[in-house]
């Protein structure tokens, strides 16, 4: 899946305004272009020198104008099953600062078309557990851990360390989150949301 943000809500504008990015959300696809190109690509400019454009393939493409509700419902459903059915999930968001990622994820609390990709997970989450037990009687218990990679260094930020009282991570009944090369803030707290019977 691919969401779609750059400086000033246009899409794909270099500083001359010509577009170097195409996004095709109806066939998942995104093309780039050479952005030093005086527009799209011809046999003359392909000739001297200009690279031809590359098209890369998604699940789903998200554009400026698509909503959060919209980013929700196409990349959450998959995830939240796999999550009541037992599997670990991981939602992620990647890019420079300043183009929408921290309201990607948290979204606004101006209602609920404004919430994002966080608060809807945990949401659909407990909605589907709660139907889960009502068809099946099981129990579950959820944890919660959300950590932030910033600056050039790459450091990890525990986002629930100002929220409670969990145990370090490795210390209460879960490892916590890992990175590759197991990087882990000494402090990186698991959080019990609930025990559903």
């Amino acid at each position: 899946m691919l969401k779609i943000c750059t400086p000033g809500g246009g899409q794909g504008q270099g500083e001359q305004g010509a577009s170097f990015l195409s996004a095709d959300p109806r066939k998942k696809q995104v093309t780039v272009f050479d952005p030093s190109a005086s527009g799209y690509v011809t046999s003359a400019n392909r000739k001297a020198g200009t690279s031809a454009p590359k098209m890369f393939a998604f699940d789903s493409v998200f554009t400026p104008d698509d909503s959060l509700t919209e980013l929700c419902a196409s990349s959450l459903a998959e995830i939240v099953q796999a999550v009541v059915a037992g599997a670990d999930g991981c939602l992620f968001t990647y890019g420079y600062s300043k183009l929408g990622k921290t309201y990607t994820m948290l979204g606004t609390d101006q209602g609920p078309s404004s919430l994002g990709v966080m608060p809807c997970a945990v949401a659909w989450l407990f909605r589907l557990i709660n139907e889960q037990k009502d068809k099946t009687g099981a129990r579950f218990s959820v944890r919660v851990s959300a950590v932030q990679v910033t600056g050039r260094e790459e450091k990890l930020r525990d986002l629930l360390s100002d929220i409670g009282q969990g145990p370090p991570s490795g210390q209460g009944a879960g490892d916590g989150a890992r990175t590759r090369d197991k990087r882990v803030p000494a402090d990186l707290r698991t959080y019990s949301l609930a025990t559903v019977r």
